[in-house]
């Protein structure tokens, strides 16, 4: 359920709370295959090539994988993936930006498409927010201790969201930073 005006605070002018619904990313679920007699080699993200939220530099595995799964489950440029199940909380529901191309995505993960309307390290940055992670967290679902968010779930999420200028500055800023 989305969250209440008096949880999120107050903004500054000309900035809105949106839902993750309202900006128009595109949200799917990525590949459950886990081999394949036919297809090309094609490597594919997992959890386990991920620690602390940052990709780690190890050889991917490859699933076999037919032009038309390649097409749909490749990553673009600009993707950020959002991990749909674990069995940690706080790993459930994060987002990570693999900043990679000719990879597809396991089903651990929902792929986030975004819009012209929202740079993406923006969102990455703002679901580090306490706000952010309180309504992923409202939007989990347990079960057989696995912690589990739904595409429908993390599309009620709220977030501030200024202009495109100044979101671009704000990440400008905060890569400085780091």
């Amino acid at each position: 359920e989305p969250a209440d005006a008096g949880e999120l605070g107050e903004l500054p002018d000309g900035w809105a709370w949106v839902s993750i619904a309202q900006v128009g990313l595109v949200l799917q679920n990525g590949i459950a295959k886990r081999i394949g007699e036919q297809g090309m080699p094609y490597p594919v993200l997992r959890l386990v090539d991920f620690k602390d939220g940052l990709l780690l530099k190890i050889e991917r595995r490859s699933i076999s994988l037919l032009k038309d799964e390649i097409m749909k489950y490749s990553l673009g440029a600009n993707d950020l993936l959002l991990t749909r199940v674990n069995g940690s909380k706080d790993i459930a529901g994060v987002l990570v930006f693999p900043n990679i191309t000719s990879t597809a995505f396991c089903d651990h993960f929902i792929r986030v498409k975004t819009t012209e309307s929202l740079v993406p390290k923006f969102l990455l940055y703002s679901s580090r927010d306490e706000k952010f992670r309180k309504q992923v967290e409202r939007n989990l679902v347990t079960s057989a201790g696995q912690h589990t968010i739904s595409q429908q779930g993390f599309e009620s999420v709220d977030f501030p969201l200024p202009s495109l200028p100044e979101q671009a500055e704000i990440v400008r800023r905060v890569d400085e930073l780091f």
